[in-house]
């Protein structure tokens, strides 16, 4: 998720974009796995944040 957070920080950059929404999916998905349904509602904040949540669903 940090990765995704850091990636975020080129906004403009479409590729960037693009990796941050789907390291922020698999995060998500990774959190789920384990239990960490916190964790997953924060993910999911930050999917909502950076457009469509397409990616790894």
């Amino acid at each position: 998720m940090l990765s995704g957070d850091n990636l975020t920080k080129s906004r403009t950059d479409p590729v960037a974009a693009a990796r941050a929404q789907q390291r922020f999916a698999e995060a998500r998905a990774i959190a789920a796995a384990h239990g960490f349904d916190d964790l997953v509602g924060i993910i999911e904040l930050r999917l909502t944040d950076h457009g469509p949540a397409e990616i790894g669903e």
